[in-house]
This record gives structure tokens, sequence and C-alpha cells, in this order.
């Protein structure tokens, strides 16, 4: 037990989320059956990117970002605040006292930004990746977020539609587009993903327009045009898809990692343009990009992380068919959840119940797989 919390940050923050998403899709499988008699909708969305997300991201950073600093690994105190930051923030929500609960949340992104900057201002001789830039953006989009709806609870009630933009997308789009631009054209076995003359392609000038561009589709959703912030934002998701992530280039070799990152990825532009032809399932058809894009490459990514710093062999990667079966789970989940209001009345319930079953198949099937990856550092590809 010991040698698990003296491990690096991705183990327990990576479990603490996969346990946050149970936590988070089951509520509506416990409301279906009668179980809790309130709406989960509020918490659900809370948990799942405030707990959820958050805390694979605090994993991936915590364990990548002194590596590609040269700068001194994540403390257990600093585990156990980024823990319990998480842990906190998931009583507070289920309590309902809004203040508190985007406080916390306040909180824990202080926590992360002062982490990441702690880390850069120690680098020397090390030069991080342009699109990198994305990386405090999106950070400054949660803490932005967050800070706005936490204003919006004492009266400032205009702050709120934007606050829960940068809170639930810009937040983790960012990252994506940052962290993706670089890791994506490798993960999907891009040909000449890390070559010189593309990377420089991808030159500071572009990742600022993105930045830009992207960032600044909030604030026109907002205060001119819905339709005119989505359009802007699939544009660039598809600007980003085609361009950072090579998703038109062909795979070196197949993989069925590879191959589902890819799909992930897709999902972004499209579930922007699937809402901007579907307007009044907006609430809806954003699952898509939360359920199919978001989780979906959070727990794909997570697979290379646990493979590669559990000194697994990354041939597991290209065939291990486990990979594919957690995907598709996914993928069904997201055509249920969005199907749904189709049909309407109770039926809606059912749809519901049955897109929160698919995904925590889903996630039972990724747990199962990297159980051995995690606790025992091998595994035999013929039974995975």
């Amino acid at each position: 037990m010991k040698r698990f919390f003296r491990s690096e940050p991705y183990k327990g923050l990576f479990i603490l989320g996969a346990l946050c998403s149970i936590v988070g899709v089951g509520q509506w499988i416990l409301f279906y059956l009668g179980v809790i008699a309130e709406y989960p909708i509020k918490t659900h969305s809370q948990i799942m990117i405030l707990g959820f997300v958050f805390s694979y991201v605090s994993g991936f950073l915590m364990t990548a970002v002194p590596r590609m600093t040269g700068t001194q690994s994540a403390s257990l105190l600093e585990k156990s605040i980024a823990s319990g930051l998480v842990m906190l923030f998931m009583i507070c929500s289920f309590l309902g006292h809004d203040p508190f609960t985007f406080l916390v949340s306040t909180g824990m992104f202080t926590f992360l930004i002062s982490f990441f900057v702690r880390r850069k201002l120690k680098m020397k001789d090390r030069e991080l990746p342009t699109g990198f830039i994305f990386i405090p953006l999106g950070l400054l989009s949660g803490l932005t977020g967050s800070v706005l709806v936490l204003f919006s609870n004492f009266g400032f009630i205009s702050l709120l539609a934007l606050g829960k933009l940068f809170l639930y997308e810009g937040f983790v789009l960012n990252l994506i587009i940052g962290l993706g631009s670089r890791l994506i054209p490798v993960l999907t076995r891009k040909s000449m993903a890390l070559s010189p003359t593309e990377v420089n392609e991808l030159s500071h000038q572009m990742f600022f327009t993105e930045a830009v561009v992207f960032n600044g589709s909030f604030l026109i959703e907002v205060f001119l045009s819905s339709e005119l912030g989505i359009l802007i934002r699939a544009l660039t998701m598809s600007f980003v898809l085609v361009k950072n992530f090579r998703f038109l280039k062909p795979m070196s070799e197949k993989s069925n990692l590879g191959i589902s990152i890819s799909t992930a990825a897709f999902m972004f532009p499209l579930s922007y343009f699937l809402i901007l032809f579907f307007p009044t399932y907006k609430m809806h058809l954003i699952h898509v990009l939360y359920i199919a894009g978001i989780a979906s490459l959070t727990f794909l990514v997570s697979v290379r992380v646990s493979l590669a710093h559990g000194g697994v062999n990354l041939e597991l990667e290209k065939s291990a068919n486990a990979i594919l079966v957690f995907f598709f789970a996914f993928l069904t989940a997201t055509v249920f959840r969005a199907i749904g209001p189709l049909f309407g009345g109770e039926l809606i319930l059912h749809f519901y119940a049955l897109a929160a079953t698919f995904f925590m198949l889903g996630l039972f099937i990724w747990g199962l797989f990297l159980r051995t990856v995690l606790f025992m550092g091998e595994c035999d590809s013929e039974k995975c």
C-alpha cells in the first residue's frame, strides 16, 4: 500500500477519476430504479467534468510536466492535495451548496496552475512544444469559469452562461488541442508524426490564432450570437483535427488504439456541427462531445500512459481487442444518450439508463484490461 501511494500521480488519480465517473454516471441508473428521487442533472455534470476529467488531467500533468521540464516529481503532499480537493468537491456537489462547491473548484485549478508554473519556472535548457501554450490556457479557462459561476451565486446571474462554457468546454478542449497536437499524431501512428518539418509547420502564429479564435467563440456565443459562436468552434475543431491531429494522413501501421483515438477526435467537430443542424437538441447532442469525444479520449490516452509507465510492451495497444470493445461501448452509450429525446415522455429515462449502462460496461472492460498494467506491470496480449 505504501508503495502505491509513493507511485507516480497518474495511478491514484486515474483510479479516483474512474470512481468519479462511476458516481457521476451511476446516478442515472439509481434515479431510473427509484433509489434516488432528485433529478441528478446538476451533480452529474459537475462530477463528470470537475471530478472525472479533472482527476485525469491532474494525473497526466502531474506525471508528465516534471518529466518534460526536468524538475522534481510530484510529492506525496501534492498528490494528496489534488486527490483531497477532488473528493471535497464531490462532497460539496452532493450537498448542493453551489457557492462552496465552486469555491473548492477554484482552489483545484489554483493548485494545478501553481504546480505547472513552479515546474516551468525551474525548467532549464529545455523548451516545451509550441502547442503547450494551451495547457495554461485550459487551466486558466477552468479557473475563470469557476470564479464566474461562483460569483453568479451572489446575484451576478449574467456571468453564469459564460462561466459554464469556460468551465465545461474551454477547460478540457484547450488541453486537448494543446496536448493532442503533440500526442495524437504519435498515438495514432501517423507517418512522420515527429518530423521536424511537420512540427515546424505548427508555428507559434498558428497556435496563437487557434487559441484566440477558439476561446473567442465562447464570448461570441454568449454576447453576440449563439449560432455563430458554435459555428466558429466547429470550424476551429475541424481545422485542428486535420492540421494538428493529422487526421487525413495515413497511419504508418494499424493500431486498435490509434483507430479508436482517431474516431474519438473526429467527434469534436462532429458534435458542434450536429448542434448547429439540430439546435433544439443541443443539451442532448453535446453528449457526442462529452462521451464519444472527451470521455473516450480520456480513457484511451490513459491506456497509453498506463502501458508506457507500467513498463508494458507498447505493441499491446496495436492488437488488444479490449480497446475496441470498451470504445464501442462508449459509442453505444453516446447513441442512446443522444437519441433519447426523439422518443420523448417516459421513454427518455429508459434511454438515459441504457446510455449509463453501456458507459459502465465500457468502464468495466477498460478497468479489467488495465488492472494488470497498474498492479502487475504485464499483460499477455493473447488474453487482452
